[in-house]
């Protein structure tokens, strides 16, 4: 199964998310390979909206094998932390979050301790953290199933890695537990379809072509 992954980051009101909903549900309805995809769980769809339209969003898509994420996660469990959205706050929502965005790291100056905090409250809620990784000095944690490595260099500037240099980079990271191998980096509907066809690579991170609907479902189509 190929895993792709939109992340919408800070970008789109209430109805410009409607209106992407909508326009996706018709555009899987008419592309025949992208519902076999799906229905034969060839093909699994996570879109990881802003907070505060996930519980809105969830309800709309019930196409097998397309689900919902969020984009980041709080280290704590309650309590007194304005401003923070909880694992258990989101978790009928959520079926996913990723942790350790690049963005965040640098943005928002978190650290190993921060994630290795929200990895365990998101495990203790039920929901899947997809660990983002800029390069072999990030830490991998031995609990986690999906890694998604995104090169900061690759992250928002056009200039996708090349792929041979991307599965010598998952050798180096040297793993120790079976791990689903996310890339993510400038990836659009002209340049998925290698990645998307290598067997070292299990699924795709997408940003800037994700909040196109007929961009992402185009590189859905080449799964």
């Amino acid at each position: 199964m190929k895993y792709i992954v939109a992340n919408w980051k800070a970008n789109k009101t209430l109805p410009e998310a409607l209106n992407w909903i909508k326009d996706f549900n018709n555009l899987i309805e008419n592309n025949s390979r992208v519902k076999e995809a799906l229905s034969i769980d060839k093909l699994s769809v996570i879109i990881a909206p802003a907070h505060p339209f996930i519980y809105l969003l969830k309800d709309l898509i019930t196409t097998k094998n397309v689900c919902f994420g969020t984009q980041d996660i709080s280290s704590f469990e309650e309590g007194s932390y304005t401003g923070e959205v909880t694992a258990k706050m989101i978790t009928l929502a959520a079926k996913f979050t990723l942790v350790g965005h690049s963005e965040r790291r640098q943005n928002f100056h978190e650290n190993e301790e921060n994630i290795g905090r929200k990895i365990e409250q998101a495990q203790n809620y039920g929901i899947e953290p997809i660990l983002c990784v800029r390069n072999t000095s990030d830490k991998i944690y031995d609990n986690v199933n999906f890694v998604a490595y995104e090169p900061v260099e690759a992250i928002g500037t056009g200039k996708n890695q090349d792929l041979k240099e991307i599965t010598a980079i998952k050798k180096q990271f040297a793993f120790k537990t079976p791990v689903k191998f996310i890339y993510g980096g400038s990836v659009n509907e002209i340049n998925s379809k290698g990645y998307l066809h290598d067997q070292e690579i299990d699924g795709l991170l997408i940003g800037t072509a994700s909040l196109y609907p007929h961009s992402f479902v185009q590189i859905l189509d080449q799964v």
